[in-house]
């Protein structure tokens, strides 16, 4: 075995294993009338830095993020009818899934050609929009 090779990562954190994780939700619900009754929800999801590479490699660090969620709506028939309009990572917090460092395959005197590549995550970036749910 070649001990320029090797890399002692005992101790260390496993990739995509954030230290600490929490998730904090609420709803409060309240009467529209006689037969509505409307809701608020509201919701905080954090993590600490992860890495995500098995080497350890620090270009591949993301720092801790919290990512707030928020909806409003309305429930009808016994809540078989449900209206909401909603905000997910209402403060556009930008975050990944994955981070790669790659070095490429072109090659030139004293040239070497690398980058870091990121995924994102399905709510990386802010969006809203309405929903309707009905039960039967």
């Amino acid at each position: 075995m070649n001990p320029g090779k090797v890399q002692d990562l005992s101790g260390k954190r496993l990739n995509n294993a954030p230290e600490f994780k929490f998730n904090l939700g609420s709803q409060y619900d309240f009467p529209l009338g006689d037969s509505l009754g409307g809701f608020l929800t509201l919701s905080y999801r954090w993590q600490s830095k992860i890495n995500f590479a098995l080497n350890q490699d620090p270009v591949t660090v993301q720092k801790p993020y919290g990512v707030f969620d928020a909806s409003v709506g309305a429930t009808a028939g016994d809540g078989k009818y449900k209206l909401s309009l909603f905000v997910n990572n209402a403060f556009n917090k930008h975050y990944a899934v994955g981070l790669g460092n790659t070095t490429s395959g072109f090659s030139a005197p004293g040239v070497v050609a690398s980058g870091t590549t990121w995924q994102p995550a399905r709510d990386s970036f802010r969006y809203a929009g309405m929903r309707l749910d009905a039960s039967f």
